[in-house]
């Protein structure tokens, strides 16, 4: 009898062992809407999702089709001058499959002593127009929008290791 309450606990412990999905694990996703200049606002909630499902051994940590989000840092429309419009954004973070959000950024590598605003970073869509002032016809000419469409692909890395809860989906169970 002492062998088989050894094998219980010796198996409870061995379910019970953490899976850890470590910080700077590349999370490849896209754009779920088109973003431009002309519409966008500062503050805006930017929808992206997971491309490919991330595991850990055989566990789905984060599914494909999981929710990201990210935010309009700067929107500003087209300009006179022949100015282009500016708009930049961040992909702040993953919903993982037991339901917790981990943050993101943009480096494999994360700088010591840097807060986590600055590491996430900025994706900048931003275009720059060289004019030249001598054409006074140019001068009333108007500058383009910036617009990135829905599909657009980024990779982007985990900046924060993250501990499997009960509800992450075994990659085996699923088929």
């Amino acid at each position: 009898m002492g062998k088989s309450v050894a094998f219980v606990l010796l198996s409870v412990f061995s379910c019970a062992a953490q899976i850890v999905l470590p910080e700077g694990t590349k999370v490849r996703v896209r754009l779920d809407q088109n973003i431009s200049s002309a519409t966008a606002e500062e503050g805006q909630v930017v929808e992206l999702s997971v491309t490919d499902a991330i595991k850990s051994g055989d566990t789905i940590v984060i599914p494909e089709g999981a929710r990201v989000t990210g935010t309009i840092t700067q929107a500003q429309e087209k300009r006179r001058l022949g100015r282009a419009g500016k708009l930049d954004f961040s992909i702040d973070r993953v919903k993982t499959a037991d339901n917790q959000w981990i943050p993101l950024r943009y480096t494999v590598t994360k700088k010591s002593g840097q807060s986590h605003a600055v590491s996430t970073g900025i994706l900048t869509a931003g275009a720059a127009v060289v004019f030249w002032p001598a054409a006074p016809v140019f001068l009333l000419r108007k500058g383009n929008d910036i617009t990135i469409n829905r599909g657009t692909a980024f990779e982007v890395f985990t900046d924060a290791n993250h501990t499997v809860g009960a509800a992450a989906t075994s990659a085996r169970g699923r088929r």
